[in-house]
């Protein structure tokens, strides 16, 4: 089982990222369109991107943790 200590399995990669941000209090107009934009520069598409995290593989997870930290 992975280790979900940054993320939440209940929520999308989406959803995470974003809630993140919000936890590091980031002041931008549109956090989904910069999230959107990080989790594409590790590689995953608008399904993946709006897929729960325990859905995702083992690889698009590390990326999406890494993001959110």
């Amino acid at each position: 089982m992975r280790s979900s200590q940054y993320l939440l399995n209940k929520l999308t990669a989406l959803e995470n990222v974003t809630l993140s941000m919000d936890i590091a209090n980031v002041h931008q107009n549109d956090k989904e369109v910069r999230a959107i934009e990080l989790l594409e520069k590790v590689g995953l598409d608008q399904e993946q991107i709006h897929r729960r995290i325990l859905k995702l593989s083992g690889g698009q997870w590390y990326y999406v943790k890494k993001k959110d930290s």
